[in-house]
């Protein structure tokens, strides 16, 4: 999913949200890691759901990928995306 950077960024934004509301750095850091730790697993289970999709070798496999994915509507797709860059679990 290409998420490395992002949720590299997500995680420093998340770490100076909590220093800024004057928690010290222990503090900071212990709230960062029960804030970040589920959805990093998610966005990391759901890559590599996708990865293994996506390199699926045999025809019929192949044929059934791209036909769910032509057919997936938008607005399933839209609800990843806002799962996927949802940080209100910050304030």
């Amino acid at each position: 999913m290409g998420q490395g950077a992002c949720q590299a960024i997500e995680d420093a934004y998340t770490i100076a949200q909590l220093l800024g509301k004057g928690k010290t750095a222990e503090d900071a850091f212990a709230t960062y890691q029960k804030l970040r730790m589920q959805k990093a697993h998610e966005i990391v289970n759901r890559s590599r759901a996708i990865g293994k999709i996506a390199h699926i070798e045999n025809g019929p496999g192949i044929w059934l990928r791209n036909t769910l994915m032509k057919l997936t509507p938008t607005a399933v797709n839209n609800k990843m995306m806002d799962n996927i860059f949802d940080i209100s679990y910050i304030d």
